[in-house]
């Protein structure tokens, strides 16, 4: 699934930052001195490099059964560098009532809060859905990008992955994810 579904709910409110990023910022959009970057902005100038979520340009991971028998689980393919964009966390779209209302029904969900809404990929999502939660020894990290004006959710390397490592992050450690 490459974008979020919504069914049955309004859509995340836009953001106000979506103008294009000038001259001057396409210069830099490689470095971390970047304004849009810094503030979690992808340029939508198709000549920008600061376009990785637009461009699905996301690392392949090999899906399959986790080391601890916990399930599925998303696993390098290659060295993954410190810094590097996973992909995106997609999924439907969802109300805060719903989103209780599911929890109490469900064994195993796959909920983020994202904003006022909810992203459940338990039945549809990216292969991000199957990165493994992990108190401790995490090596992806969330973050809250704007594109277009929407809200995205992508996971970031938070250290060198090696080939076969199985990709971890903390649902919970921020007030936003919840699990």
């Amino acid at each position: 699934m490459e974008r979020n579904w919504y069914r049955n709910v309004t859509k995340l409110p836009k953001w106000t930052s979506t103008e294009a990023c000038s001259e001057a910022c396409r210069e830099h959009c490689h470095e971390e001195t970047c304004p849009h970057r810094m503030n979690r902005i992808e340029c939508t100038h198709h000549r920008c490099n600061n376009t990785v979520i637009q461009q699905r340009n996301f690392t392949p991971l090999q899906i399959k059964e986790s080391e601890g028998g916990e399930g599925l689980g998303a696993f390098a393919l290659e060295n993954i560098p410190a810094g590097q964009v996973l992909g995106e966390y997609t999924g439907e779209v969802i109300t805060a009532h719903e989103f209780e209302r599911r929890k109490k029904e469900a064994g195993r969900v796959y909920l983020v809060q994202l904003g006022d809404r909810y992203l459940d990929a338990t039945t549809c999502g990216s292969p991000l859905r199957f990165v493994a939660h992990r108190c401790d020894r995490t090596n992806a990290t969330p973050e809250i990008w704007d594109v277009a004006g929407e809200m995205r959710l992508i996971l970031r390397a938070s250290q060198p992955i090696p080939p076969g490592a199985e990709v971890t992050w903390n649902y919970v450690s921020e007030d936003r994810h919840e699990h």
